[in-house]
């Protein structure tokens, strides 16, 4: 367990908090894309169906990752689960400059976000694409289940 007033420059590999009072509080990884999401193309690709048994998803953080191969241009592309536009969790974000094997892209939700309910399909839609044969982008989505 964490400790507060001990948390100078923070612990690393903190995965939970427990709180007073039965509360907890839980922050991680909800799912990667697999299989990765090709970004030579546009379209949507599923990234999660929220399950049953639980109140919903709060994602506050997305993690790109360019595998396959080196990319030109600038992917432009969107999350959520309000099709066709998929745009509720993630409005459109051009990624610009990420054209290299390896590269890592963090983009954060900002201010008011749609909780994903169970059923819901979380998907990511490509509305600009890249030259590079085989280029593709595992997405990482961070967040909370509410349950």
């Amino acid at each position: 367990m964490a400790d507060f007033y001990k948390m100078n420059n923070g612990y690393t590999g903190v995965d939970s908090i427990v709180l007073t009072k039965l509360l907890y509080l839980e922050e991680g990884q909800i799912n990667n894309s697999s299989p990765s999401v090709d970004i030579t193309t546009t379209g949507e690709t599923t990234l999660l169906t929220v399950p049953s048994g639980i109140t919903g998803i709060d994602v506050s953080n997305f993690k790109f990752e360019l595998a396959g191969s080196n990319t030109s241009g600038a992917l432009v592309a969107s999350i959520g689960t309000n099709g066709p536009n998929y745009d509720n969790i993630l409005p459109p974000v051009t990624f610009t400059g990420f054209n290299t094997i390896g590269n890592v892209w963090r983009e954060a939700t900002h201010e008011l976000t749609h909780r994903a309910v169970p059923a819901d399909v979380i998907t990511i839609r490509v509305t600009t694409s890249v030259t590079g044969s085989g280029a593709i982008v595992s997405v990482f989505m961070i967040g909370e289940i509410v349950s």
